[in-house]
């Protein structure tokens, strides 16, 4: 601190200017592949700045709201890349586990401004840019700002993989693919396009024109097999499957295990699928349109998406060649979990997860721990059964413990008593909650006293209301919870006059008094 009796008052403001000065011009402009950044302000780069990117990146940046309660936006006022090969993700959320923005992953086109929603309890978005080995371009340029949060969409699209169709049973199934729904699931960028990025050798990093998703989960095992018939044959129809899973992963994070992009020109009727004899796991367009069976295990979870590649609007009927004793069955899908996040408030940690759909879903609950390995619940709730609307939950955990990294997870169960574990989030914890007493109201009365209490512990709570003499004219005793309690005590019966009301906790050995004015 500079001494204001050593240095003139004009030379400590114009100190305090040219630090101002200094810290925004360093804080103006973010790099991909740099922060976190804290902010509300600035200007965000690829790492070429006002140059051109570099080949071979992957780099992942996270911009967070530097004012709380706020959400990130990001107007980009440029951009360039090489369309099909090199791409931009964003993420609604501070991690790449949180869902994409709507229209991820970028390449060709510009996105625009894009903005953190209102089920990303951090208002952060996360970048994920990845270039090829070859030709670079002049990356973006994008205004960051902070303000209200975007609309996340409440019904999950039938042509997202988080909205699918499950499928029961072995019948034909029929459809038609319409459009690319909200999410771009599937392309080089995420690495989960396979085949799917060939399109007759002329990848385009979106391997979704007209798709239609699907899950399914054999009930007994065998050899499984398909066929894709589309009711025209020049309609080019594509797919992928991934799998096998326990949980299902929205959009799908590795490479497909059957894949077929082959001109619909190569096989009779445009028809494509798994088995007809086929030997490969994966084809291009130049394939015949079948690859090899795939041997299933009862219990195990896939998903699916058909993509019409010229986009015609056709539709198509799927159907199943199902040996070796195999069969289908409504899939054990309790929930689709869109997100589940943390955040260390004042006093509390706040705890928010948001499932798309849920069947067969009973509760769920919340476990928490210290060192990721001995877990305790702390929280209980039921959940929707069977809803195929977007269920938002919450939890405030007061008993937390402070200055440390609380670690947490939800244990889902469904109506048969089988459960699944959630990812694991952190949350890195600053002081604990003290015991408190908050906003003694209305003061003067000449009736009810309400109270906000704070604890991070259960237990009984003494009120005592104490006269001029130091008498003691009235006593309560109230259980209390943790968190925030309301405590209530009536006036109703005391002369007017001033009074001293007295709190005491026995958990804590806490005490508080407060003067009380009875009108």
């Amino acid at each position: 601190m500079i001494n204001n009796l050593r240095y003139p008052l004009h030379l400590n403001v114009l100190y305090f200017i040219l630090i101002i000065a200094f810290t925004k011009a360093k804080a103006q402009n973010y790099s991909s592949g740099g922060g976190p950044y804290f902010t509300c302000s600035g200007t965000f780069y690829d790492n070429g700045g006002i140059s051109n990117y570099g080949n071979n990146q992957s780099y992942t940046t996270t911009i967070c709201p530097s004012t709380v309660g706020q959400c990130i936006s990001a107007a980009f006022t440029a951009f360039s890349l090489e369309s099909g090969f090199d791409y931009l993700t964003v993420y609604d959320g501070n991690t790449t586990s949180a869902p994409m923005i709507p229209g991820s992953s970028f390449s060709g086109t510009s996105p625009g401004t894009i903005k953190a929603t209102t089920i990303n309890t951090s208002g952060c978005l996360t970048f994920k840019f990845v270039s090829d080995g070859q030709t670079t371009s002049s990356g973006w340029k994008a205004t960051i700002s902070c303000g209200t949060c975007g609309t996340y969409p409440t019904t999950a699209s039938q042509q997202d993989c988080i909205g699918a169709n499950t499928i029961c049973g072995n019948q034909s199934v029929s459809g038609t693919s319409l459009g690319s729904g909200s999410f771009n699931d599937v392309n080089s960028g995420l690495g989960n396009s396979g085949c799917l990025n060939d399109y007759a050798s002329t990848p385009n990093g979106n391997a979704e024109h007209q798709s239609h998703w699907y899950y399914f989960s054999p009930s007994s095992s065998g050899a499984l097999g398909m066929t894709i018939a589309p009711s025209a044959s020049s309609t080019d129809y594509d797919w992928a499957i991934w799998g096998p899973y326990v949980n299902l992963p929205c959009p799908p994070s590795t490479a497909p295990i059957r894949c077929s992009s082959a001109s619909s020109s190569n096989s009779s009727g445009g028809a494509t699928g798994i088995g007809n004899g086929a030997g490969d796991a994966d084809e291009g367009a130049g394939g015949d349109g079948w690859v090899s069976s795939i041997n299933v295990v009862a219990g195990q979870k896939y998903i699916l998406m058909l993509d019409n590649w010229n986009a015609t609007s056709a539709p198509y009927t799927l159907s199943w060649q199902l040996a070796g004793g195999a069969s289908l069955d409504c899939a054990l899908l309790p929930i689709e979990l869109v997100s589940f996040t943390g955040t260390n408030e004042t006093d509390f940690n706040l705890i928010k997860w948001v499932t798309a759909i849920e069947k067969n879903n009973e509760s769920f609950m919340l476990e928490r721990s210290l060192d990721g390995f001995n877990w305790e619940t702390i929280h209980s709730t039921p959940g929707k059964n069977n809803s195929q609307q977007s269920t938002s939950y919450q939890y405030t955990d007061y008993t937390f413990t402070g200055n440390s990294i609380n670690y947490y997870r939800l244990k889902q169960t469904d109506v048969t008593g089988h459960f699944e574990y959630s990812p694991v989030i952190s949350i890195h914890a600053l002081e604990a909650l003290k015991t408190y007493v908050s906003n003694v109201h209305p003061n003067p009365t000449n009736s009810i006293v309400s109270i906000d209490f704070f604890t991070p512990v259960k237990g009984e709570a003494t009120i005592q209301i104490v006269d001029f003499t130091g008498t003691i004219v009235k006593t309560d005793f109230m259980q209390v919870e943790p968190g925030k309690n309301t405590l209530t005590t009536k006036m109703d019966e005391l002369n007017r006059g001033i009074y001293i009301l007295k709190i005491d906790f026995d958990k804590s050995g806490f005490s508080s008094t407060t003067r009380l004015i009875k009108n």
